[in-house]
């Protein structure tokens, strides 16, 4: 069994033994009398106590803000949130702005490269063609296939920097 089960088994013992006692006590025995005041004592202690901790809190609580100001503390705070959800939105187009340039800018940057490493790559090629040529051996088709990713790649970028 669980822990749970056990202390609710264990109490439900303990009140039943408590029940029984009072019940015997009271009926009983001589000493009825006693446990009569001692309960009624033992009711009204705890009843008013309740009530003094009640009326004690109310008394030390301070009181609470009228409605019309916390209103304005909440129109304030609003103000404030949309003065600074404006800010970051300027911000955030300000920065796109940038962005942009500097994607405009990096993307010349990104052809030129494309270009020179197209250029380098055929230029290797066409020298390796002469080698072979000379040799006998043709390159013609390895270049034509250099040149083909080149021009797809160059495009892919362009379409991208578009959209």
């Amino acid at each position: 069994m669980s822990k749970d089960k056990y202390i609710g088994i264990l109490l439900i013992a303990v009140s039943a033994i408590v029940i029984v006692l009072y019940g015997y006590i009271l009926f009983l025995t001589s000493y009825s009398g006693i446990l009569i005041e001692l309960t009624a004592f033992i009711a009204i202690l705890g009843i008013f106590g309740i009530v003094g901790w009640i009326g004690y809190t109310l008394a030390t609580t301070p009181p609470p803000k009228p409605i019309e100001e916390i209103e304005k503390e909440i129109d304030e705070e609003l103000k404030k949130l949309e003065q600074e959800q404006n800010v970051e939105q300027k911000t955030r187009s300000e920065g796109n702005a940038q962005g942009e340039k500097k994607e405009n800018i990096v993307g010349n940057y990104s052809d030129q490269t494309a270009k020179a490493v197209e250029q380098k790559e055929v230029s290797s090629l066409l020298k390796d063609e002469e080698k072979d040529s000379n040799s006998g051996k043709g390159n013609e088709d390895a270049v034509g296939e250099v040149v083909k990713k080149e021009k797809g790649h160059i495009r892919k970028s362009r379409k991208s920097k578009k959209s």
